[in-house]
């Protein structure tokens, strides 16, 4: 759901809008719209900080804050957000449920001319002398059924979920100019898609790839100099995403020396034998053969 109600004289005589300061105010609502965006309605208690907007002042509003949510198993919530959210999904039902019968009309009244035309051609007349076929009048204007079609495209939480992982990817790799875009999103619901579990699983998952990533020396620069943190690097495959999951649980050792440098050296080391196979006698290193 990417859009939701706000009740604001019911919000403006209420306790938390008359006794929080503006900063706790904040986070208040931030934590009211991640209520209405996932899925259970329900914040675990780790993504609270994230939340709220604010990690760095967080630990110091929270008790004043949380003083407003509800506990519930699994995490916080808050009830009102619920309820905001209900009337939302009640308005956009009903939406679409005069968008699937204006659509049903239109194909009624589509149905009647072609049959019309059909027996026009049947009777060698202009379909334009036959009665005309009875045509069901618009039940609303075209703005209203456009609407109505935004409606009823899928509310999908894989993409909150894709933004959760993005948003974990961006402060962990110190991306923090990264910009969110239609390319991440549809790269991250992929990866999600093929994560097993429920949709904080799968959440879950991917962030711990990116953590196995920050382990891993390869990816993290500790073996080239160069770091390999970029979203798409991460999260390229399946098979990359459980490579780093991976590494996150057992943390790879940091090969010694080179890796570069050492193949150059074998390829050397093997030229310089078959050199000496070649000239019948073994050719100290260095030496021309």
């Amino acid at each position: 759901m990417r859009a939701n109600w706000w009740w604001i004289d019911r919000w403006r005589k209420s306790t938390a809008f008359t006794d929080m300061s503006l900063e706790e105010q904040g986070a208040y609502r931030n934590l009211c719209d991640e209520v209405v965006i996932r899925p259970n309605g329900v914040i675990p208690e780790a993504s609270l900080a994230r939340a709220s907007g604010d990690a760095v002042a967080w630990p110091r509003i929270r008790d004043r804050v949380l003083a407003w949510m509800e506990a519930v198993p699994g995490g916080w919530t808050n009830k009102t957000a619920l309820e905001v959210k209900g009337k939302s999904q009640e308005l956009s039902r009903k939406q679409r449920d005069r968008a699937k019968s204006g659509w049903k009309k239109r194909k009624v009244g589509n149905a009647a001319a072609s049959a019309t035309a059909d027996a026009a051609a049947m009777h060698g007349k202009d379909a334009a002398a036959l009665p005309p076929s009875p045509s069901p009048s618009p039940s609303m204007d075209t703005k209203e059924r456009k609407n109505d079609l935004v409606g009823l495209k899928p509310d999908d939480p894989l993409i909150e979920g894709a933004r959760e992982v993005w948003q974990h990817w961006r402060l962990k790799t110190n991306h923090r100019q990264a910009v969110w875009t239609p390319k991440r999103s549809k790269l991250l619901v992929a990866r999600l898609r093929e994560e097993p579990g429920t949709v904080e699983e799968k959440v879950a998952g991917l962030m711990v790839a990116v953590d196995g990533a920050l382990l891993d020396p390869w990816f993290n620069g500790e073996e080239t100099g160069r770091t390999y943190l970029e979203l798409d690097n991460i999260f390229r495959n399946r098979d990359r995403v459980e490579k780093l999951q991976q590494s996150a649980r057992e943390p790879p050792r940091r090969r010694t020396g080179d890796p570069r440098a050492s193949r150059v050296d074998a390829r050397v080391d093997g030229l310089m034998q078959k050199a000496a196979d070649a000239s019948g006698r073994e050719l100290p290193r260095g030496e021309d053969p």
